[in-house]
């Protein structure tokens, strides 16, 4: 597709209209102008000098006084300024290249928004599994993996410590099914805890087809030494 070009003889005799017809065509450029560029902007200027030229023809300039005062700036508004207006956007309005769509920008603003809040997500899910595997003191201290309390400061990306979780923390906060995890806590409340997801997998006999869409939340803090543990013998 050819880029337009732009057409300079008519971009100046448009430009110009604010001159030769004393500023009476100002209001029509603009109009013009917005409606050609679709800008918002463009229009609340276009809408102003169609009120000045309305109140041109409304005052008495004879009468003399504020009307004349009305009259006089009027005429400077229409014939200066349109007319310098007009040459400073002469080029954007010729150039072929609309002004963005409002609409447009607001979805594209919306979409960056969601695409940086998922990224955001994803790196403190990573971070706090890394946190898990390396210091799980460090993740009981930063209340890791519990979404259902409200003072945690640390942002872990809305992981979920399964071996803390209930079932309906399971349910809710990993998006497990109501079955699978009431399995879970079953299982855990025989074994004591969960080392790791693989080990969930076996020691609770579940499907990977319905977990592994979800591994990215879940993270697996062993209880603090000497904490209490209900970890019995596991289920063959």
């Amino acid at each position: 597709m050819r880029a337009p070009v732009e057409r300079p003889v008519a971009s100046w005799f448009w430009a110009l209209a604010p001159l030769y017809t004393l500023g009476i065509g100002t209001p029509m450029v603009m109009v013009h102008a917005a409606v050609k560029k679709r800008s918002l902007l463009q229009a609340l200027a276009a809408t102003a000098y169609v009120a000045v030229l309305v109140t041109m023809v409304v005052v008495d300039r004879d009468a003399g006084g504020l009307q004349a005062t009305l009259f006089s700036s009027g005429i400077a508004i229409q014939f200066i300024v349109g007319a310098a207006h007009a040459l400073a956007i002469r080029h954007w309005v010729f150039s072929g290249n609309p002004a963005p769509d409002p609409r447009g920008v607001e979805l594209r603003h919306r979409q960056a928004l969601a695409i940086a809040a998922h990224q955001d997500h994803s790196a403190a899910r990573a971070e706090a599994h890394r946190i898990v595997a390396t210091d799980p003191q460090l993740a009981r201290g930063l209340v890791i993996g519990r979404p259902d309390l409200p003072y945690r400061e640390f942002p872990d990306g809305g992981v979920v410590d399964v071996n803390q979780a209930t079932v309906g923390m399971l349910c809710h906060f990993a998006g497990l099914p109501d079955e699978v995890s009431r399995r879970i806590v079953e299982v855990r409340t025989q074994v004591g805890e969960f080392a790791s997801y693989d080990d969930l997998l076996v020691t609770a006999d579940l499907d990977p087809y319905v977990t592994d869409r979800v591994r990215d939340w879940l993270v697996f803090i062993p209880r603090a030494a000497g904490a209490p543990s209900s970890r019995g013998s596991r289920p063959r």
